[in-house]
């Protein structure tokens, strides 16, 4: 039957509370490599007779939440490509919102068109943090085992000691013997 001290002993062993330690600062590092953010980036202007794309740049690499294309005009029409698909429109003073899985390919046949394009995307700043609490991770996982191993080596020796201690106590003549 196991002690609460022979636990206690063991979650102080120092290899064991280094390991122990190492894998609660892995654990916390993870949590901060999680962390996201919410961000927001908008493009306006104006586009002309011609084709456009609109570039997100770096973006397109991160997790795009919504992707917003408001399009407004008094008179213009416009094909727009998205994803393969083509999609023809004629403004006459209405404002188009449109959701779009992808950036979009705008070609203006006449006129001029005002728009705004609006993309959310996650960010996750501390994602850096991964690689670092993998690695203590990995070592904590190794220094809390071995500690464990050894931890038991010492109570079979203690065990062993205490035993001797007992056979060499019980062997010696008894005071009632002569």
């Amino acid at each position: 039957m196991i002690e609460v001290t022979t636990f206690k002993k063991g979650i102080t062993y120092p290899p064991i509370l280094v390991g122990l330690i190492l894998l609660f600062a892995a654990l916390i590092m993870s949590f901060a490599a999680s962390y996201r953010t919410l961000e927001k980036s908008d493009w306006r202007g104006v586009f002309g007779p011609g084709s456009y794309n609109i570039s997100e740049g770096e973006i397109s690499s991160y997790d795009v939440i919504n992707r917003t294309l408001t399009i407004w005009s008094d008179n213009t029409s416009i094909v727009l490509s998205v994803g393969g698909e083509n999609l023809e429109y004629v403004l006459r003073g209405e404002k188009k919102i449109l959701t779009l899985p992808s950036p979009p390919e705008i070609t203006v046949l006449s006129g001029s068109v005002e728009y705004e394009y609006t993309v959310y995307w996650l960010k996750y700043p501390y994602s850096y943090l991964a690689y670092p609490a993998f690695i203590l991770m990995a070592v904590g996982g190794v220094f809390a085992f071995r500690g464990y191993l050894s931890f038991l080596e010492s109570l079979k020796e203690e065990a062993r000691k205490k035993g001797e201690e007992g056979k060499d106590e019980g062997s010696g003549p008894s005071p009632g013997h002569r």
